[in-house]
């Protein structure tokens, strides 16, 4: 049987994997939590480096694997091949691969440490346009606490899984935990940063103008396994004109639209969660003060809809599984009735200005 050829032996696999890839890129969906569309100054940073990684490496892939081809090709074994030369190294090949990985990697060290100076340190115009945030996770949802807006109480205004910022100022992002370690990650706008029990983290990141004037939302994660709900710790983060957020902020200060708590809720839930304006001041879960402006139930898991909202309370387990919510309500706790008129009780309490539906 004749020997194939190195070239036609290569032909069949190389075919197999570019076709892989072609129908693997044919499977792609919309991606909320992709890197590679940067609207921030910091993500763009990290953006460009990799791509300058991404690229070097493309580099010396084709220059390893052309080499390599061709040596394949060149020095194969033929019938009438006799034993070559035989030598015992090279000195200047040896010093030119020496030579030149040493300054790619000065190159990328370079380009890395400039980019880490840049996400790592807020810029000096960022004074006086600077808004604080602080970040409080828990298993497994976000706390937000603005303390340079207070409410109608004089503290600092506080929300849940969904947070609004100022399109062209700066956010400066403390962060701490209640539980476990978190993982504080918004692709589109900023870098990962652990969130820990018992010690202050920060991160800065400024969103870019948005485009035509209304709100720009992206998705975030908690990219840390914190738990069997992980996966779900999700958040939204709003990008909104200094108009917008300042109508979004004023309105979310204020105590509840409805503040007639309905008997349901002073039996099941008012000893976990704040409404401010009425005397629900539960610490162990999230403020519903402006729940029915949400984008979203349980920390993102499902969108924030009347048949939605009817299931969580039904059996909150069924929908999040292992959530503490679940060690007061279970299946059947709520006859259909209370769960109607807590519904129906959520559903009011929305001040006005919202992103609900969009995502």
């Amino acid at each position: 049987m004749p020997n194939r050829s190195p070239a036609k032996a290569l032909l069949r696999p190389t075919a197999t994997l570019l076709l892989g890839s072609v129908v693997l890129a044919a499977c792609g969906q919309k991606t909320p939590q992709t890197t590679l569309n940067p609207a921030s100054e910091s993500t763009r940073a990290i953006y460009n480096l990799s791509e300058l990684l991404f690229w070097l490496g493309v580099v010396v892939f084709l220059i390893v694997q052309t080499w390599l081809i061709v040596s394949i090709i060149k020095y194969r074994q033929k019938d009438s091949s006799q034993i070559p030369t035989q030598i015992h190294g090279n000195t200047k090949v040896e010093i030119a691969w020496t030579i030149v990985p040493a300054i790619i990697a000065i190159v990328i060290f370079v380009f890395t440490f400039d980019t880490i100076r840049k996400i790592e340190f807020m810029p000096d115009e960022a004074a006086g346009n600077t808004l604080n945030v602080k970040v409080i996770g828990h298993q497994w949802w976000w706390e937000f606490q603005y303390p340079d807006i207070k409410d109608a109480s004089g503290k600092p205004l506080v929300t849940a899984n969904e947070l609004w910022i100022p399109s062209g100022s700066y956010i400066d992002v403390k962060m701490t935990s209640v539980d476990v370690i978190h993982d504080f990650w918004i692709p589109g706008l900023a870098g990962k940063r652990d969130v820990m029990p018992n010690r202050e983290s920060g991160l800065w990141f400024k969103a870019d103008d948005v485009a035509d004037g209304s709100p720009a939302v992206f998705w975030g994660q908690c990219a840390e396994y914190c738990g069997g709900q992980h996966a779900y710790m999700k958040m939204r983060v709003v990008v909104a004109s200094p108009a917008d957020f300042q109508k979004w902020s004023s309105e979310q200060s204020q105590v509840a639209v409805n503040t007639t708590l309905p008997e349901s809720f002073t039996k099941n839930c008012i000893g976990c969660h704040v409404v401010r304006g009425t005397n629900a001041a539960g610490i162990t879960g999230p403020d519903l003060t402006h729940f029915g402006g949400r984008m979203t139930i349980a920390a993102g898991t499902t969108d924030n809809t009347r048949e939605h909202l009817y299931a969580w309370l039904d059996d909150p387990d069924a929908v999040k599984r292992g959530n503490i919510m679940t060690t007061a309500i279970k299946a059947d706790t709520l006859t259909e009735a209370e769960i109607t008129e807590l519904v129906d009780y959520l559903e009011s309490l929305n001040p006005g200005t919202s992103v609900k539906g969009q995502q």
